[in-house]
């Protein structure tokens, strides 16, 4: 797991297009069944072609709040956000959250959605990551980055990759830190 730089917080040509089709005024509450949870999970799923898994149940406890975002009574799109508590031992927040997952319905991309919902939950939840494969924080590096993600972190998993806040980047290294030393211990142990 390596710390890199992969985005510079200038926009890049390649943002996504932000064009008002429709005039949405956007609201947003908390899913709190589990009902309600597993269907915006499930369109997620079916948003990729390669094999994505469903959440678990912790996921879908307290350790997550699922947000959807409405116009009325049109559901537009949710996005799930996860707690992490790791970071408090460096300083931050216990209370700070990772976007896991974002979806927004067909009939609604391109109106500034996915947009309004980052901005509500970094302002309101205190969202410092979000959590997506390598090819789209690549593609859409400028539109990240003109939300304050500019730092990429890679995971342990191929192809996946934390985009974090510059002003949270402290916080990471040190965490990359502690697990490097950890590992470094348990190998010479052995």
């Amino acid at each position: 797991m390596n710390l890199s730089t992969l985005f510079n917080s200038s926009l890049a040509a390649n943002d996504i297009a932000y064009n008002k089709q429709q005039e949405l005024k956007i609201s947003f509450k908390e899913l709190t069944k589990n009902a309600d949870k597993h269907k915006w999970n499930s369109l997620f799923n079916r948003g990729y072609s390669e094999k994505v898994r469903n959440a678990n149940a912790y996921e879908l406890s307290q350790n997550a709040i699922f947000l959807l975002a409405y116009d009325g009574n049109k559901e537009l799109g949710y996005l799930r956000m996860t707690r992490h508590t790791e970071f408090a031992a460096y300083g931050a927040s216990e209370n700070i959250y990772c976007v896991s997952e974002a979806y927004v319905k067909h009939a609604y991309r391109n109106n500034g959605v996915l947009r309004e919902m980052l901005k509500h939950v970094i302002k309101n939840y205190n969202v410092k990551m979000i959590y997506l494969d390598v090819e789209r924080a690549e593609m859409y590096r400028g539109y990240y980055a003109s939300l304050g993600f500019t730092v990429g972190v890679l995971t342990q998993y191929i192809n996946l990759v934390y985009l974090c806040q510059t002003n949270f980047e402290p916080y990471i290294a040190a965490h990359h830190n502690a697990l490097k030393n950890v590992k470094d211990e348990l190998a010479l142990a052995a």
